[in-house]
């Protein structure tokens, strides 16, 4: 049955949607834990083709006597191919039955003999032991357990795969052999194998006097370094719960106040070559930070060092460009214990610490230059400082393994696996592609799945485009992997697709309408994983895309893209800067700032909430709460955002930029004035930021106006996969009047890795426009949906039996809601806390309020959402929604979901407050 939600500020109270059946076969319980039946086969005049419906089957666990569905016979029949390779399958299936139980062993079987019928399969005339196994098998694999979901498991297909490729089966042994039997194996996953080959196969060519080029090389390792920091936003929990890497390379995140491993790393390289080229002991009293550019610290200017200087002056801080490296003396700590700590939350505040792309840049070119020198022991060694998470003993263990004993890839005889791809891996490759167009093209799919291959299809367009005949092996086998996987998700979202579910929502005026299909198709938890499973799959294709387009050197110009996003006449009067991340960009323009000017600084109310303490403002100042506030024409610098962003407060208004610029500058202002517009919530290509465009033009020409377009590009520049971190300014100023402050922003130039710039100029180019625009409206939308269904039942000041209300907020276009306890909940808990602790009741202020609203989100919020995928992030605008603790308040950062995922979580969060209300006081 399916029935409608309607939610209104005036209209009916949201149906709670009926319990979920967690019971076994549901999903309720993941993934993992389902138990499959091999089904029959098809004979082999019976093949299905591969645009056939799925057979219906009865849920997973029930006997299943229907027949498969098969894929196409291959194109080139296996006799006549000529390219087939030979497998001894026999000792495989025993130890798959001997290490993996007899039920998935059976299920092997039943994809092999299915693989036999479909004619990728064939007995060896002159060796009755092997079988002759197609080239495109592997496809064929995959293709066959998409197209029979409910039938067929992963852990099969991977076993099936695996004893089909002569060099996977030697791949998982060499892994378990490192790692032992314990959970420790999943340290890697297949990480660990592509990058101690890459290193190995490296060092073989320089060893045979052929090693490529330097270039080459550095791609080739960052590559495979990136691929190990990947997904990186993630807690090792959630990490675990969702199947994704579990590196050591990974410290907590891309967090900008984080040291993730590789900047360790880094760090761990650059200490080594201070330590040999100074006097000895001269480092113990400096603490080394890698960093964008020179910072104060503590109100101490940095002295600037070209070089290594011969010696280093006591109580100084100090700055060396050679390295990128500052030297911050401890005797500047106010905290001996936590005075490093105090440094991280520094630059974490000014976006300073160098990415994990920059990091593995540096990484690579030092592993590069060590591979040359035939030390590719000492290359893996350089890891070693990164490798401080758990396991991280085994991990060093197993590299070294590995770098000892090194797997062999096999390819093709006349193909360079650095360099190219075979015949077989391309056809592989163009199957999956084909076979996830197929999937994602068929009526009544979810947004999610739509969107998401078309931005695939922008980004790659024809197949061919990418470049595939110079793509390294191990690049087109990650790009076939993640479109496999892509292409199973794919399949499961269709078994579980109704088309009035899968229809966007939609908002009439005030109305919000949720179809609520909860008990029909997969049950929530289901949906949740399997959009996990294919927002993984895109994120590993995006990644893939991004080295390719470095590799090959076909990416457009960032400055280009950014460009043809603004009105025709503006175009060539724009300059565009860029920094790792935002923070670091809005302080470079602060900085380059003449005094009389920045020394009147004001912002608006609602701004990120680490701004004033970028542009240097004490918590004394009072932000403008209106863009028509009369004392913002007096002001020389003017920070703004349309859209607000700062979900620690409980009320907030949209920021109209036109009547800002009427305001300030519409009655004859002949003074200077710079306005930054942080349009991080926009589209630069949104009608808002046009018509803001089309009003300041006339100011712009005039010289009076220096307009800052600023954006976070990690957030919708990349439709959500949370890959490149990276901060936009586009400056828009009449150069004879403004350059004092051109010229600093070019002498301040932060460095962006290319590969990053690359990857988010092709997705802000023209073919990707429409479907940028349809992601940011899609969560716009469902903003709007939950905050319909949430703002009718708990409102902020509401007096109904629940512990949470939401925080005011009138913008219509913003990405998120804020909620926090109610007073009369905080008071309650305030009191029940003191007394437990046998202390007296404090008051509650900002502090007291913000310690209890975390102890709230952390043992409450979370938990209720333990089954689903929505979970605290350190960022917005991914895919999946998610939460994170805002002080006194707690934000949701809405996802591309559609319908039954918003009603569940509006009924579960009103659920939780109203049992939070009604638990007996302690």
């Amino acid at each position: 049955m399916c029935r409608t939600i309607t939610s209104t500020t005036t209209g009916t109270i949201p149906i709670t949607p009926p319990p979920l059946d967690t019971g076994p076969g549901t999903g309720g319980e993941g993934l993992q834990g389902l138990q499959h039946t091999p089904p029959q086969i098809v004979p082999s005049g019976g093949v299905q083709a591969l645009d056939m419906p799925v057979v219906e089957t009865p849920p997973l666990g029930e006997s299943v006597k229907e027949p498969l569905t098969l894929p196409k016979p291959p194109r080139l029949a296996l006799e006549t191919d000529g390219t087939p390779h030979k497998v001894a399958l026999k000792k495989g299936l025993e130890a798959i039955d001997r290490d993996h139980g007899a039920d998935t062993a059976k299920e092997v079987r039943t994809i092999l003999e299915a693989l036999e019928a479909a004619k990728y399969l064939a007995p060896n005339p002159k060796a009755a032991t092997q079988k002759l196994v197609h080239p495109s098998a592997r496809g064929a694999v995959h293709e066959l357990v998409a197209m029979n979901p409910r039938l067929l498991g992963e852990e099969a297909r991977d076993l099936a795969v695996a004893l089909l490729d002569k060099g996977a089966v030697a791949k998982d042994s060499n892994i378990r052999e490192a790692f032992g039997e314990s959970g420790a194996k999943d340290v890697f996953k297949t990480w660990f194998h592509g990058f101690s080959s890459t290193v190995n196969l490296l060092a073989s060519r320089v060893h045979d006097g052929k090693p490529l080029p330097p270039e080459q090389q550095q791609k080739l390792l960052k590559a495979e370094l990136m691929r190990g920091q990947l997904q990186a936003t993630y807690k090792p929990g959630d990490a675990g719960a969702f199947g994704r890497s579990l590196s050591p390379l990974v410290a907590e995140g891309y967090g900008r106040g984080v040291r993730t491993g590789l900047w360790m790393a880094v760090k761990d390289m650059h200490e080594k070559t201070l330590t040999a080229a100074l006097p000895k002991g001269a480092l113990k009293d400096f603490d080394v930070f890698p960093v964008n550019r020179a910072f104060r610290y503590l109100g101490k200017e940095p002295v600037i060092e070209k070089g290594i200087p011969a010696t280093l002056k006591a109580g100084e801080c100090i700055y060396i460009e050679e390295l990128g490296v500052q030297l911050v003396p401890k005797s500047l700590y106010t905290d001996k214990a936590a005075g490093r700590g105090e440094v991280d939350a520094h630059l974490g505040g000014l976006g300073l610490r160098n990415s994990p792309s920059e990091c593995a840049d540096i990484l690579a070119a030092a592993m590069a230059g060590r591979i040359d020198a035939n030390d590719p022991k000492g290359a893996i060694e350089l890891l070693k400082p990164s490798l401080s998470a758990t396991n991280s003993k085994q991990v060093q263990t197993a590299l070294q393994k590995v770098e000892l004993a090194p797997n062999t890839l096999l390819a093709s005889a006349g193909t360079d696996p650095l360099t190219q791809s075979s015949k077989a891996q391309i056809q592989e490759l163009r199957e999956a592609f084909s076979m996830c167009a197929l999937r994602a093209g068929e009526p009544g799919m979810p947004f999610y799945a739509t969107q998401n291959f078309q931005v695939v299809k922008n980004l790659l367009g024809d197949i061919e485009d990418l470049g595939v005949d110079s793509m390294p092996s191990a690049t087109c086998g990650a790009l076939t992997d993640a479109l496999q996987r892509a292409a199973l998700a794919l399949g499961e979202a269709r078994a579980g697709v109704i088309a009035e579910r899968s229809a966007p929502p939609m908002l009439v005026g005030d109305e919000a309408v949720i179809h609520d299909a909860v008990d029909e198709g997969l049950s929530v938890q289901r949906q949740a994983m399997n959009m996990e499973k294919f927002y993984q799959a895109m994120q590993d294709v995006h990644d893939v895309v991004r080295f390719q387009l470095a590799w090959t050197g076909s990416a457009p110009k960032l400055e280009d893209s950014i460009r043809a996003l603004l009105p025709e006449t503006m175009r060539a009067g724009a300059t565009v800067a860029s920094a790792p991340h935002a923070l670091a960009m809005l302080d470079q323009v602060f900085q380059a700032l003449p005094r009389e000017q920045s020394d009147h600084t004001t912002y608006l109310k609602g701004a990120y909430y680490e701004t004033a303490g970028v542009l240097g403002l004490p918590d004394s100042v009072d932000p403008a709460e209106t863009v028509g506030d009369p004392g913002l024409r007096t002001a020389g610098v003017i920070v703004m955002e349309p859209h607000p962003n700062n979900a620690a407060l409980q009320s907030i208004v949209p920021h109209d930029p036109v009547a800002l610029i009427e305001n300030v500058l519409g009655h004859g202002r002949t003074e200077p004035l710079t306005l930054v517009m942080d349009v991080t919530l926009n589209h630069l290509g949104d009608a808002q930021i046009q018509r803001a465009l089309e009003t300041a033009k006339p100011y712009i020409d005039s010289g009076v106006l220096n307009l800052v377009l600023l954006q976070s590009g990690t957030k919708f520049f990349q439709n959500g996969m949370d890959l490149a971190s990276i901060g936009t300014a586009v400056v828009l100023n009449d150069k004879t009047h403004w350059t004092g402050f051109n010229g600093a922003m070019a002498e301040t130039t932060q460095h962006v890795p290319e590969d990053d710039k690359g990857y988010i100029a092709k997705l802000l180019s023209e073919p990707n426009a429409e479907a940028s625009r349809a992601y940011l409206d899609k969560v716009r939308a469902n903003t709007a949906l939950l905050r319909a269904a949430l703002d009718r039942e708990i409102p902020l000041g509401h007096a109904e039996d629940n512990a949470f209300e939401v925080c005011a907020n009138t913008d219509r276009e913003t990405v998120y809601i804020a909620f926090k306890p109610t007073d009369a909940y905080l008071r309650r808990i305030n009191e029940e806390v003191a007394k437990a602790q046998n202390q007296t009741t404090p008051a509650l202020d900002h502090d007291r309020r913000s310690e209890l609203n975390g102890g709230v989100y952390k043992k409450e919020v979370l938990r209720a959402f333990g089954d689903l995928t929505a979970v605290d992030r350190s960022s917005f605008g991914f895919n999946i929604t998610n939460f994170g603790e805002c002080g006194e308040t707690v934000r949701i950062t809405l996802g591309i979901e559609d319908a039954p995922l918003l009603a569940t979580y509006a009924s579960r969060l009103l659920a939780l407050g109203r049992e939070l209300h009604g638990r007996p006081r302690t």
